[in-house]
């Protein structure tokens, strides 16, 4: 066994939290809630992963050398308490090359755990812990990242055939074990053509919803404070993600059932609402659309802005919380500053670092409504005048 390689990124909580991993597996309290709450801190991060493994290998890597060390148990704790110097070295009695792969170096203990007693230091040195076991079982995976920068979208088949497709400045990741393929929503807006499968569930959690589905497609956009569903074919089950769920796919499951043609918002509580926004406004983007109806203008904007390099940005509230409606392409910015310019007392300036939209005079009693697939934006009745509340 060759000697373990530190994680690009150590971090010694990570590391302190993987050590204490690694004791409960140790003594065999593994319990299915134990178990669930372990892989849900894996699929927190691949970072997480790294301390794991790093940590499982040392421990592995120990293990083997105190099979073959000459000193007894007590004379090793008597070492760590006699030893200032936080190093324990270990003397190793002559033993076949094929036994031991490489000789292990002497360990350093970082101060934190330098801390912990002389006994459970010891303890963390015979740990065994069986990872290949788990991997082969299909309890450990390794996440995978998908992520797109601002103004581009992105398609990935997954490895269990189902697509993932990610809005301008989005990211998931994806962790898949033999009872269920789970994608964490960091942050942006994902849609999901799930593959049926009847022995493990499809699951996204994104901040405070979990969405399982039940062979759909369906749309995900997490905001910073809410989080919205919206479904295209099929349904999903939609529910709390502090609520804990059983890993058995065939386990019936809380929460709100949400059919095709039907969008729902859940807030940073859990609380659940009907969305304002249509199926057809919620996917829109992958078309390269902006659908909206009825929308505040600077909600409109916020859509656009996914999609330019210049930011626009409204300086006045009268504008930005004025309604309209209509269909735009989503990388077609000439052609909304051109709407916005023919708005009656609105004023358009392009400049180096952001594109301003103010007011120059109050609107006449004019609408607007713009179609897609026109060169100039069509007039109609206006959702309401400047000034006024919806």
């Amino acid at each position: 066994m060759t000697t373990p390689t530190q994680p690009q990124d150590f971090d010694e909580s990570v590391m302190f939290r993987a050590v204490e991993w690694l004791e409960i597996h140790r003594r065999g309290d593994i319990t299915s809630a134990t178990r669930n709450e372990f892989l849900f801190w894996l699929r927190k991060s691949p970072i997480n992963v790294e301390h794991y493994i790093y940590a499982a290998t040392t421990a592995e890597m120990y293990r083997l050398a105190l099979k073959s060390r000459t000193e007894t148990t007590e004379d090793l704790i008597r070492q760590a308490r006699n030893d200032n110097s936080g190093v324990i070295s270990l003397t190793l009695s002559r033993q076949p090359s094929s036994r031991i792969a490489a000789a292990p170096q002497r360990f350093v203990f970082t101060k934190r755990l330098g801390l912990i007693s002389p006994v459970v230091a010891a303890a963390f040195f015979i740990v065994l812990l069986f990872v290949r076991e788990l991997i082969s079982d299909g309890y450990i995976g390794f996440p995978t990242k998908y992520q797109t920068q601002h103004t581009e979208q992105g398609s990935w088949r997954l490895p269990d055939g189902s697509m993932l497709h990610l809005n301008s400045g989005s990211e998931a990741i994806v962790w898949y074990t033999n009872r269920e393929r789970f994608i964490e929503l960091i942050q942006g807006q994902a849609m999901f053509q799930v593959a049926h499968e009847k022995t493990r569930r499809f699951r996204v959690e994104a901040g405070a919803a979990q969405v399982v589905s039940i062979g759909t497609q369906f749309d995900v956009l997490r905001r910073d404070t809410e989080t919205r569903v919206a479904v295209r074919e099929g349904k999903v089950r939609v529910l709390p993600a502090s609520l804990r769920i059983n890993s058995d796919p065939k386990t019936v499951l809380p929460g709100t059932l949400l059919e095709a043609g039907r969008a729902l918002v859940l807030d940073a509580q859990g609380t659940s609402r009907d969305s304002s926004e249509t199926v057809l406004q919620a996917t829109a983007w992958l078309q390269r659309e902006i659908v909206f109806q009825k929308s505040p203008l600077q909600v409109v904007v916020n859509d656009f802005n996914q999609y330019s390099t210049v930011p626009i940005v409204i300086e006045s509230a009268e504008i930005a919380s004025m309604t309209i409606s209509g269909v735009f392409g989503a990388y077609d910015l000439e052609s909304f500053l051109q709407f916005l310019s023919s708005l009656d007392g609105v004023a358009v300036e392009v400049k180096q670092d952001r594109i301003r939209v103010y007011v120059v005079k109050h609107f006449s009693e004019q609408a607007l409504t713009v179609e897609a697939g026109r060169e100039k934006s069509s007039m109609a009745n206006r959702d309401r005048k400047l000034g006024e509340n919806p």
